[in-house]
């Protein structure tokens, strides 16, 4: 049975049920504005009756369903009272009852709205509903209630009891990753979106060789895209250093930033221990200072072992967790079975920049290392997304991989069915440099063509038939 504490917050934390207005900008967790995937999750929620939504501690979870309330209201013409928004972030409330779920729905059927079965669909949106020990059975039980319902939830990870969903529920969600420069650059910095269709597929579809065109036809696509864009910004590699420093922060002073730190210790510290049994999470913590705070380089698992005091089989232990969790991911040398070192990033540029911080009260640091550490995490993180449009909308065990022989480095090597695409960056070594690394790439491997992208690099262009030079800025854009 519900109690008076649930009775009392329900209608606080859904006050469009009495004023019937949608949430708007004064409610926090709302935002105006929408990213390029939105609109999938808005039509999984209203299309589907099971979905969830899963992403890491401030990846956009709870403003996401905040702004599918206010266009359910608003843009669908849904009653109010029909969207149901339950947070569960206060511990308090899975101490409740063991029926948790059950019981929201028989008070709201009972006092709010009566005979949902025959006025419309009613949508139940649980905002980080592993908080239940047994929710998955409970959202079961409800969905078999009445087919008129829709039941939205978000996670930390993907969780195992998705898979207790019947038949293509449990297929039902997505990933929320940290905003990307596309999305960026159009929502805060006003440059025109670019319609993918039009200008983004087939750029990406000649890196990957997936069409029988050469580079120059590549090259001619991107100076049209280059083109479309500079009629509204003159400046777009302005634009990169804006979104390393001030993408997912309302305070462009980057004092936000203590807050993103406090979050990522709850979540390793909290959350994480809900799945997995860790002696020590500090080691995560710690393992990821130790990539916000180096320069990006290549770790010897001797060397992980020895600062973390522990064995090879727990540091693999952690990076699969941070991975599971979208904190920190790895990535291995390419056409190597057995792996003695690796480069790691932190998938969130918030988290590099936090977790520079000499105190809570300081603003963002600026320093060229830093600077480095943000490029290099963002760019891993924009190739795992390019690498997941490559192979067809399908993960690979290891998307994004480095190649490194001879004193020669490509720092990113996306595998597109399993043949390799390297990417290099001239970030302090300089464009030729970086060419030439990818050209003995190319000859050490079965790649065919690559990629070097740089903030030197002031426009598309291919030197030679094997070689697209990209200006850092349309590298992120295009992923």
């Amino acid at each position: 049975m519900l109690t008076s504490r649930l009775q009392r917050d329900l209608p606080l934390y859904n006050e469009w049920w009495q004023s019937g207005d949608p949430p708007s900008s004064d409610d926090s967790p709302y935002r105006e504005s929408r990213r390029s995937d939105y609109r999938n999750h808005l039509d999984s929620v209203r299309e589907q009756s099971f979905y969830a939504l899963v992403g890491a501690d401030g990846s956009g979870k709870t403003a996401t369903l905040y702004q599918i309330v206010h266009d359910f209201i608003v843009d669908y013409d849904v009653e109010p009272d029909h969207v149901v928004y339950v947070p569960l972030e206060n511990p308090i409330y899975a101490l409740e009852s063991d029926q948790f779920i059950i019981d929201i729905y028989e008070w709201y059927t009972s006092y709010i709205r009566r005979q949902t079965s025959e006025d419309g669909s009613t949508y139940f949106l649980f905002d980080d509903i592993h908080q239940l020990d047994n929710w998955a059975e409970q959202v079961n039980e409800l969905l078999a209630r009445s087919e008129s319902l829709h039941v939205a939830v978000t996670l930390p990870t993907e969780v195992p009891e998705i898979e207790d969903f019947d038949g293509s529920l449990s297929d039902n969600r997505s990933i929320l990753l940290p905003p990307k420069f596309y999305d960026f650059a159009s929502i805060e910095a006003g440059v025109p979106e670019a319609d993918k269709e039009d200008f983004i597929y087939h750029i990406r579809d000649g890196i990957a060789a997936k069409r029988g065109v050469d580079l120059t036809t590549i090259v001619d696509e991107c100076l049209t895209l280059h083109d479309y864009l500079a009629t509204e910004c003159d400046d777009l590699s302005s634009v990169v250093d804006n979104y390393l420093f001030n993408s997912g922060l309302r305070d462009e002073e980057g004092r936000g930033l203590s807050t993103i730190k406090q979050r990522l210790q709850l979540a390793l510290y909290k959350d994480v221990q809900q799945f997995y049994s860790i002696e020590d999470a500090g080691d995560l913590f710690t393992l990821c200072v130790l990539v916000a705070q180096e320069p990006v380089q290549e770790y010897q698992f001797s060397r992980l072992t020895n600062q973390l005091d522990t064995d090879r089989r727990t540091i693999r232990k952690y990076l699969d967790i941070l991975q599971d969790f979208f904190v920190l991911s790895p990535s291995y040398k390419w056409g190597y079975e057995r792996h003695r070192t690796l480069r790691m990033y932190l998938r969130d540029p918030r988290y590099v920049s936090a977790l520079n911080l000499l105190s809570d009260a300081d603003s963002a640091p600026r320093t060229d290392d830093h600077r480095e550490n943000l490029i290099h995490s963002v760019v891993y993180d924009h190739l795992r997304r390019l690498s997941f449009y490559m192979n067809d909308y399908t993960d690979v065990d290891m998307p994004v991989r480095y190649w490194d022989e001879a004193n020669e480095t490509v720092e990113f090597v996306l595998d597109v069915y399993g043949s390799p695409v390297p990417v290099a960056l001239s970030t302090r070594r300089g464009e030729d440099a970086a060419t030439q690394a990818v050209i003995d790439c190319l000859d050490d491997t079965e790649a065919t063509r690559g990629v070097v992208a740089g903030e030197d690099i002031r426009q598309p262009y291919a030197g030679d038939d094997q070689v697209l030079r990209l200006p850092l800025w349309m590298l992120l854009y295009i992923c």
